[in-house]
């Protein structure tokens, strides 16, 4: 089965014509595909497994989605989780459009875990929270990057409340600071950061490369370096290399949850956006 992000890598990489995507798969890289990294399928469910022991939750029960996303984050969380220790009480892979998952809660429930982690595409994660309200059942969770489906999707935040999940806009980050001075609604949340960013990329790229061609602009944008993100933590940095097509390098993933109808960076005093 081809994976999601696969076609447009194999087609950039046939025509010779670089672009940048805005992907959470490290397979999406090619010769010509470079990735700007909006969540990742393979960091995202290490940074959740070391917060679930940074939390002291020794047990998890896991819902992920029965595609190859959620199967790649469920792949990477038992490799996590493995190497720190973390058991787990119980899994169930669910259609990605279930509406229901009320019976997969009850089942959950009995293994008595520490904390539920949620990985997927993000809208089965509305059902979930709806289960988990009538089931009265206060767990603590912890989800990927699927949760920022809360700046699209306003009226789902409440049923996340309590939820850390894994953004990549910081409240402390400087670059992302004067950029919301300059346009706030670009800054407002992590798709405009990464468009804005991507557009620098390749304006650096284009001041780098020796001559306008599709093979010039591929090594102009693998001559950009440490630049400083507007996504992540303070200090992230975007540049490329040869064979290094991810743009984004350091702290990029960071730790939110949804408080009160607002996203709120876990850890700081900053305001939610």
């Amino acid at each position: 089965m081809t994976r999601p992000g696969s076609i447009a890598r194999d087609l950039a990489d046939r025509a010779e014509l670089p672009i940048v995507n805005f992907t959470g798969g490290e397979h999406t890289r090619g010769e010509f595909a470079f990735q700007y990294q909006v969540g990742s399928l393979e960091l995202e469910p290490a940074v959740l497994t070391e917060r679930l022991v940074e939390r002291g939750l020794g047990t998890a029960a896991v819902v992920h989605d029965h595609s190859p996303v959620g199967r790649r984050y469920a792949t990477a969380f038992e490799e996590a989780r493995a190497g720190l220790g973390i058991e787990v009480t119980g899994t169930a892979a669910v259609s990605p459009l279930r509406e229901d998952l009320g019976d997969v809660v009850a089942r959950l429930r009995s293994g008595s875990p520490d904390a539920l982690v949620y990985l997927g595409l993000g809208v089965t994660s509305r059902p979930l929270a709806v289960a988990l309200a009538e089931a009265a059942w206060t767990v603590p969770v912890v989800a990927n990057s699927a949760l920022m489906f809360g700046y699209a999707r306003p009226e789902w935040r409440a049923g996340w409340r309590g939820w850390e999940y894994l953004d990549s806009v910081a409240d402390d980050n400087d670059e992302r600071r004067a950029l919301r001075d300059r346009a706030p609604e670009v800054a407002a949340g992590p798709l405009g950061c990464a468009a804005y960013d991507a557009g620098r990329l390749l304006g650096e790229a284009l001041v780098r490369t020796e001559h306008l061609t599709r093979a010039g602009l591929e090594e102009g944008l693998e001559r950009v370096k440490r630049l400083l993100a507007t996504s992540g933590y303070p200090g992230t940095t975007m540049g490329f290399g040869h064979y290094d097509h991810g743009a984004l390098e350091g702290r990029y993933l960071v730790l939110r949850e949804w408080r009160d109808g607002r996203s709120v960076q876990v850890g700081s005093a900053a305001g939610g956006a």
